[in-house]
Parts: C-alpha cells; structure tokens; sequence
C-alpha cells in the first residue's frame, strides 16, 4: 500500500486546508516511520491488528480508543475525524 502512502500525501495531507486544520495548538500530530524495523511501531501495528501502512488514527478524549480512518483518504475523512474528535461541552 505504499501506492496509497504518496496518494494520501499528494491529495490530502498536503493540502493547504489539512496542513492548516492539523497545525492547530490542540493537535499533536505523530508519525512512526517503518521503513527499518521498530519495535514500538510493530508492537502498536500488532496491538491496532494492522499489517501494513499506510494507517491513520485520530485520538482525543471523546475517542480515547482512537478514529481509524481509510487507506486511501480524502479530505472528509480528516474533517470528520477531527469534529468528532473535538469534546463538547
């Protein structure tokens, strides 16, 4: 799925209005690189019962167990991740 790594980049997590919603204060993005082994990636890849990259999650407070969003995404799928995410008083 590494096709739909460069897709992901090319189409929505460069894009101007994503890199400027996760740019946020109230966001801290994080990103495992598994291009040589980690076991700390391995061991959260296993725990998330996911074989392969790419994989995005939002976590917050309401979602403590995390959003998983598509292999392939669109720029929805970040906006909605990230309403949902967001807690309401």
């Amino acid at each position: 799925m590494c096709h739909a790594k460069q897709i992901n980049k090319a189409n929505v997590l460069h894009r101007e209005q994503v890199v400027n919603q996760l740019n946020q204060p109230n966001i801290i993005l994080m990103q495992g690189d598994w291009t040589q082994a980690n076991t700390v990636i391995e061991q959260y890849m296993g725990q998330q019962s996911v074989a392969g990259t790419p994989f995005n999650k939002v976590y917050s407070s309401v979602y403590p167990d995390g959003i998983e969003l598509p292999k392939v995404l669109m720029i929805d799928d970040i906006h909605y991740a990230l309403s949902l995410a967001q807690p309401h008083n």
